[in-house]
């Protein structure tokens, strides 16, 4: 069986950048250019950017993210990636990496005695593998999917083997039990993540994105997590859920069955924020 592994980092866009290796290179330093995290939609270079000509397209050196050799079960063969961040030469963080501007963020809680946990819902499409924005086909009746089946069983039979593979693909990843449900529009479903530390389930929504893209394709189908892919259907959403919990693991912002003082300021500002968003609509 061939082994391979991946060594990458994730761009702005939440796409990994990086580059297939022997297994032998695990753990050894790895260079990559630093324009690398900070590219398009489409992968290519953000026209202007200094880090590009103006640098000489200076390389970075990415820095384990502390994490375990990760499996890519969709992937033929044995495979592994090796998930990293992006450091300067000097060995400052380099500030074009997402990952470390959400480690910033969450050590000012941590300064605080407080920690994030968080959760998050991902909504997909399912669609003929191709061009064509075009329902699939359910594998057990043979029909194309014309309808929305919203919190069906049935539906979700239907693609059984294909979920099958997601979830056991989850647990082999360390991402945790999932939760699979039907939504709104034709093909559209979701899967909600179990909870744990910020940082650790942000890289667990990449890697969940990547094994539902690659096991979709596996099974002769696509899989697309855009906002608005159909003008006519409910778009996909991803739901963050998070709490602040203190030094005691109480949470911040409830004491229950009332609110926390910081609880209320957080009420006030979405309610706000939603007046705000309801006056642009009117």
């Amino acid at each position: 069986m061939t082994k391979s592994l991946r060594i990458a980092t994730v761009d702005l866009n939440g796409q990994f950048r990086g580059k297939r290796v022997a297994t032998s290179f695990m753990g050894k330093e790895m260079r990559l250019p630093l324009s690398a995290l900070n590219v398009d939609i489409f992968g290519a270079d953000i026209e202007g950017s200094p880090l590009v000509f103006d640098s000489g397209d200076q390389d970075g050196i990415m820095v384990t993210a502390n994490r375990e050799p990760i499996p890519l079960p969709w992937v033929a063969g044995s495979a592994y990636l090796d998930l990293r961040t992006m450091h300067q030469d000097d060995g400052t963080p380099f500030v074009g990496d997402p990952r470390l501007a959400l480690s910033a963020v969450l050590d000012r809680y941590a300064q605080r005695g407080w920690s994030v946990i968080a959760a998050c819902e991902l909504e997909f499409f399912l669609i003929e593998d191709g061009r064509n924005l075009t329902p699939p086909i359910n594998p057990k009746t043979r029909q194309r999917l014309s309808a929305p089946d919203v919190l069906s069983l049935r539906e979700l039979d239907g693609f059984d083997t294909f979920f099958n593979d997601i979830v056991q693909g989850a647990e082999k990843m360390g991402l945790g039990d999932v939760t699979i449900t039907s939504e709104a529009a034709v093909g559209q479903f979701e899967v909600t993540m179990c909870h744990g530390p910020a940082l650790y389930m942000a890289d667990n929504v990449i890697l969940l994105k990547e094994l539902i893209k690659g096991t979709a394709r596996n099974h002769a189908m696509a899989a697309t997590f855009m906002a608005k892919p159909f003008t006519t259907e409910s778009g996909n959403g991803l739901h963050t859920h998070f709490s602040v919990l203190d030094k005691n693991g109480l949470n911040i912002f409830c004491d229950k069955p009332q609110l926390t003082s910081a609880g209320r300021w957080l009420s006030q500002c979405f309610s706000g924020f939603h007046n705000i968003l309801c006056s642009f609509h009117k």
